[in-house]
C-alpha cells in the first residue's frame, strides 16, 4: 500500500500534459485552488500591462528626445546696412538647431502677397512698370535667390532679396527702406523627421500635419 501511495504522490508532482495529434507539451502547474490561480494570472497579466506601457513610454521619450535634437526654429529677417555700402536685404534665418526642409515662402506687403522683389518694389517704390526701364534701376544693383524648396542647416541664413541703392536715384533706396519695415514673411518648413510648422511674424510657429503648395510663393524669377 505503501508503494502505491508513493507512486501516486510522485504522478501528481509531475506538471501535467497536453495531448495532441502533433505532440505533447507539459502545462503549468496549478495550486489546485481557483483563487490563488486566479490571483496568479491577474498578476501575470497585470505585469505584461506595465512592461507595456513603460515600452511604449520608453519609446516616446526616445522620440521626443530625437525630435527635440532635430528642431529647425526659421524667421523672416530683414537687415538695413549702415556700412558704406548700405545694402537692403531681407531673407530666412534657422536658428533652431536641426536642419529645416523650407517648403514655402511668402513676402506680405500692407497685408497683400507679393510674388517678386519686382512686383515688391513696384508697390512700394515706384518701380517702373516697363521690363526695360525696371532693369535700367535695378541691375547690377539686386540679388534676388530661390529660397522655396530649400534646405536650411542649423545657424544659416538665406537671403531672398538684396538691393544696393543707386546714388543715382536715392528716392528709390529711401522707399525701399521704409518698405523694409513694414513687410511680413510667412512660410512652411519641416524638420527632418518631416514635422512641419508654419512660419509667421512671431516666435510661435504654428504646427501642422504637413506643408501645403503656397497661394502666394515669392518667386526669384516672378513678374
Amino acid at each position: 500500500m505503501s508503494e502505491i501511495k508513493s507512486s501516486e504522490a510522485g504522478r501528481v508532482s509531475e506538471p501535467p500534459l497536453a495531448v495532441s495529434t502533433e505532440d505533447i507539451q507539459a502545462q503549468p502547474r496549478r495550486t489546485g485552488h481557483s483563487l490563488a490561480d486566479l490571483i496568479i494570472s491577474v498578476s501575470a497579466i497585470i505585469l505584461s500591462v506595465v512592461s507595456l506601457v513603460v515600452a511604449i513610454q520608453n519609446a516616446w521619450t526616445q522620440r521626443e528626445m530625437v525630435s527635440a535634437s532635430t528642431w529647425p526654429f526659421v524667421t523672416g529677417w530683414v537687415k538695413i546696412d549702415s556700412s558704406e555700402h548700405g545694402v537692403l536685404q531681407f531673407g530666412l534665418s534657422n536658428s533652431g538647431v536641426g536642419p529645416a526642409k523650407v517648403h514655402s515662402f511668402e513676402v506680405v506687403y500692407k497685408g497683400q502677397p507679393v510674388s517678386s522683389a519686382r512686383d515688391l518694389l513696384r508697390r512700394c517704390c515706384g518701380l517702373p512698370a516697363d521690363p526695360k526701364a525696371a532693369n535700367a534701376m535695378l541691375s547690377p544693383r539686386t540679388s534676388v535667390t530661390e529660397v522655396n524648396e530649400i534646405v536650411l542647416r542649423s545657424g544659416d541664413d538665406q537671403t531672398a532679396f538684396a538691393y544696393l541703392p543707386d546714388p543715382a536715384n536715392p528716392a528709390l533706396g529711401r522707399r525701399f527702406t521704409r518698405t523694409l519695415r513694414e513687410i511680413q514673411f510667412r512660410g512652411c518648413y519641416c524638420s527632418v523627421l518631416d514635422e512641419c510648422w508654419k512660419m509667421n511674424n512671431s516666435m510661435s510657429p504654428t504646427r501642422v500635419k504637413s506643408c501645403k503648395e503656397p497661394e502666394h510663393p515669392f518667386e526669384a524669377d516672378g513678374p
